[in-house]
């Protein structure tokens, strides 16, 4: 069993107010969670989302295309993944019964003796996640992400389903996708939802403070500020308070978007109370902050 650093594993800030009650935000500050953890106790150079492909493949030959539909992993990151276990010897593709122009993916004798060592690695990251939660939150925790996942998701290899970690990487890749669709008539995407948003509760606020509220370094959201400037969506003036700081305030423009942009977002949030009925988000929203540790 791989050594943890917990040291590197950092909990995370409050979420910023104007994000906390969005079941899709709270879905990506876990994500993180579950990529940090999985990245102490996977074996170098490997992921939990190897082991996923892995356990899918084991029950059957399956499709690349179809694969990434199941995991929730997006068709150039499939392909990373698959090559690396091709390359490792894992995995092997084969010509589909039936359609000789496309290729199904079949489990190895090498992958097959590789798996218990990742499921050990995978169930030791689960239990890292998941400390924070007495066994039936846990169980709790579980139900309410199979709620939103679709029914052929449900149905897959318990040693997925029956963690947090997989149904979190699968919903926040599922909603992602869903919000980003929606956002496009905005000309805009989950990322610039989660800037606007924060920049209008913190507004005017440095460059700094905004950092701080969505957790990244400054230089980090250097690029994304310059393109919402360039849209129109921001402004950046002079701190009264200190001449050298630029200041960060929302157009009228921005403010627009943002709007129409929160409406998506409720749509979707809606969508997820009903898929949760007669549970309140707020269920799964308290759980999701109770794994966001890391």
């Amino acid at each position: 069993m791989k050594s943890v650093d917990f040291d590197a594993l950092v909990p995370e800030p409050a979420p910023p107010v104007a994000l906390a009650g969005y079941t899709g935000f709270l879905l990506r500050r876990a994500f993180g969670c579950v990529q940090r953890v999985s990245v102490q106790v996977m074996p170098s150079g490997l992921h939990a989302r190897h082991m996923a492909i892995l356990q899918v493949v084991r029950h059957g030959p399956v499709s690349q295309r179809v694969l990434g539909d199941l995991l929730g992993v997006n068709r150039t990151i499939m392909v990373k993944l698959v090559d690396r276990l091709e390359e490792d010897g894992l995995i092997r593709r084969e010509r589909a019964s039936g359609d000789r122009r496309s290729y199904a993916l079949e489990l190895t004798e090498k992958g097959e003796l590789a798996l218990p060592p990742l499921e050990e690695a995978a169930g030791q990251g689960e239990a890292i996640l998941t400390e924070n939660l007495l066994p039936q939150e846990r169980e709790r925790l579980l139900d309410l992400l199979g709620r939103l996942a679709p029914e052929e998701v449900r149905q897959l290899p318990h040693q997925l389903t029956g963690r947090v970690a997989f149904y979190v990487a699968n919903l926040h890749w599922r909603l992602s996708e869903r919000a980003d669709q929606a956002l496009r008539e905005f000309g805009m995407q989950s990322r610039r939802f989660v800037v606007l948003a924060t920049l209008a509760q913190l507004t005017p606020c440095s460059q700094q403070e905004l950092a701080d509220a969505l957790e990244v370094t400054a230089p980090a959201l250097f690029g994304m500020l310059g393109e919402l400037e360039r849209d129109g969506l921001i402004r950046r003036g002079r701190n009264p308070a200190d001449r050298r700081a630029a200041q960060l305030s929302l157009t009228e423009r921005g403010r627009f978007d943002l709007d129409g942009a929160r409406r998506v977002q409720d749509g979707i949030q809606a969508w997820v109370a009903g898929r949760l009925a007669p549970d309140s988000p707020d269920a799964l929203n308290t759980l999701l902050l109770r794994i966001s540790v890391w």
